[in-house]
């Protein structure tokens, strides 16, 4: 065989190898996006609670060990959620405005809803489900509002993901992309999650919710077993729980063996003495 004919095959196979390679790469970062799996707690129009697995990605479903399932009900949920506190951030404001004002990231109609299904959802989540929510609020013709974000419990500490907090949005393609995976960012943030008693903050980035290296999510983390003790206990700021949620928050904790049998008598006395 002449040697302009061994140029071109090797020529030909190195065109075929390289096709191969740039073929490869697509598809492997094509199977780089997460799997996931969904189901159903509580759908409506503008909101819901589901549950979620994600597999791929650095979410392995065999890996994930959440501690799953966990039974909390609707008073805690309240009022852990009662305790999530955002800010506006100030360099939105103009020149010389006053230090935005905190207050809770649910207002009162979002917060009996997300505390009824999370206390249901909780119950039955597996090792490897999220329980994400999906908050729609009108706020001008063709326009909404969204939260979005998920929650999931390891080692007595409760995580909330918040990927999008009253997040404008105008596109009907960028709501449904939210409303599909409400774990993943659509924009910049214009609230920060301000962290109180027995919780911290970190920003964390996570190419399996954002698809970026660059982008960021926050991940409060709720020591939630302090934070009912001290709802119970009355040592808390916060306030609008009944003594009835008290004690039902109380018992509880002592069924499930987050205080004793000694404390439980205590704080029970604590708290009937407030009648």
């Amino acid at each position: 065989m002449s040697r302009s004919y061994h140029s071109r095959e090797a020529r030909w196979l190195g065109a075929v190898s390289l096709t191969m390679v740039v073929l490869g790469t697509i598809a492997l970062s094509g199977c780089s996006r997460p799997y996931l799996f969904m189901r159903t707690i509580n759908e409506e129009e503008s909101r819901y609670v589901r549950f979620q697995a994600r597999y791929g990605e650095g979410q392995d479903g065999v890996a994930l060990k959440f501690a799953h399932p966990v039974v909390l009900g609707e008073p805690e949920w309240a009022h852990l959620l009662d305790n999530i506190v955002i800010q506006e951030q100030k360099k939105l404001l103009a020149p010389g405005a006053a230090q935005p004002a905190l207050r809770s990231a649910f207002d009162e109609d979002g917060r009996r809803y997300l505390a009824k299904h999370l206390a249901e959802g909780f119950q039955k989540a597996r090792p490897d489900e999220w329980v994400v929510f999906y908050l729609s609020h009108p706020r001008e013709p063709g326009v909404v509002e969204i939260d979005s974000g998920g929650f999931f419990i390891e080692e007595e500490r409760l995580h909330f993901i918040v990927a999008n907090y009253r997040q404008p949005v105008s596109m009907a393609f960028i709501r449904e992309q939210i409303w599909n995976d409400p774990l993943r960012p659509a924009g910049d943030s214009f609230y920060d999650v301000i962290p109180q008693d027995h919780q911290t903050l970190q920003t964390v980035r996570r190419k399996d919710l954002t698809q970026s290296l660059l982008k960021q999510v926050s991940d409060l983390s709720i020591d939630y077993s302090a934070q009912l003790n001290d709802d119970v206990s009355g040592d808390g700021e916060t306030v609008g729980r009944s003594i009835e949620d008290r004690m039902r928050i109380l018992k509880r904790l002592r069924d499930r063996d987050l205080i004793s049998e000694e404390q439980f008598r205590m704080k029970r006395e604590r708290l009937l003495e407030r009648l």
